[in-house]
């Protein structure tokens, strides 16, 4: 990294591979084209991927200064991988960035600028579907009477939500160390929503900013029919475990009071 050109980089871009051979010439090309890529870093973080993706990943960071890659040891799923790369990162700001992604020009640009302006600890952006315009995520408007996180309908300017998106999870450098980060218990699954929580826990804010704009595919192991599109809503017994475990167990580390009662209605056995 030139630091006569960079001491500090604004944002510290944390791509977590697994198996993204796919999806990373597509996500690096709209790094590259960032109207700030020379104001940040990118970190990507490689989970033993079997399919080769991690070579593709070394290539792209021996032509760009300010790009590394980490080999993780052993598959550290999506908290313990992505922990891996934030403990490396200098950037004031962390931006969580799956590999089936790719960004709008001044998407980190407007993200940077917009949370400045809002004073928020942390954020996430406008997220279209892969290959079209079509609306995917704003974020997590709270919590229904299930314990769910339900998603906001689009809206047009800056606004407070509850929780970001665990795809495009932008946030302050110090206050993910004063939360603790991902927590590795988790694994993966819920974990956006538990660290959106102990955000608010700790004093900060998070926003929404449909100025900044990017596309996502979104679970491409689990449905890959379809190529760009998805076309498909598969799951396995992994991911409804986890999910299922894991939002339990937000629950219970985050609530207070009354919502602790969803716990006791949900655990009860079915008559």
């Amino acid at each position: 990294m030139n630091s006569a050109t960079l001491t500090r980089p604004k944002i510290s871009i944390i791509v977590l591979n697994y198996n993204g051979l796919t999806w990373l010439p597509r996500c690096f090309e709209s790094l590259e084209a960032q109207t700030i890529f020379n104001e940040i870093e990118v970190l990507v973080v490689d989970n033993q991927s079997p399919d080769g993706s991690g070579r593709l990943a070394a290539e792209w960071a021996q032509r760009a200064q300010n790009v590394r890659l980490i080999e993780n040891e052993a598959n550290l799923f999506f908290c313990g991988g992505n922990n891996r790369g934030a403990a490396a990162a200098t950037g004031k700001y962390l931006f969580f960035l799956n590999n089936d992604t790719w960004l709008e020009p001044d998407c980190l640009a407007t993200l940077f600028q917009e949370v400045e302006a809002a004073d928020a600890g942390a954020a996430m952006p406008l997220v279209f579907n892969y290959d079209d315009e079509t609306y995917q995520s704003l974020g997590g408007d709270g919590l229904d009477i299930f314990g769910m996180v339900p998603g906001p309908r689009r809206f047009d300017q800056t606004r407070e939500i509850f929780a970001a998106f665990g795809a495009a999870f932008f946030i302050r450098a110090d206050i993910f160390q004063k939360v603790g980060g991902f927590d590795e218990k988790l694994l993966m699954y819920v974990d956006e929503t538990d660290l959106s929580w102990k955000v608010w826990i700790a004093g900060g804010r998070i926003v929404g900013v449909p100025a900044a704009r990017m596309h996502h595919r979104g679970s491409p192991a689990a449905n890959p029919a379809g190529g760009v599109k998805l076309v498909e809503l598969r799951t396995n017994d992994m991911k409804r475990f986890l999910s299922n475990r894991n939002g339990i167990l937000v629950l219970m580390k985050n609530s207070q009071h009354i919502l602790l009662l969803l716990l006791i209605a949900s655990g009860a056995p079915a008559g």
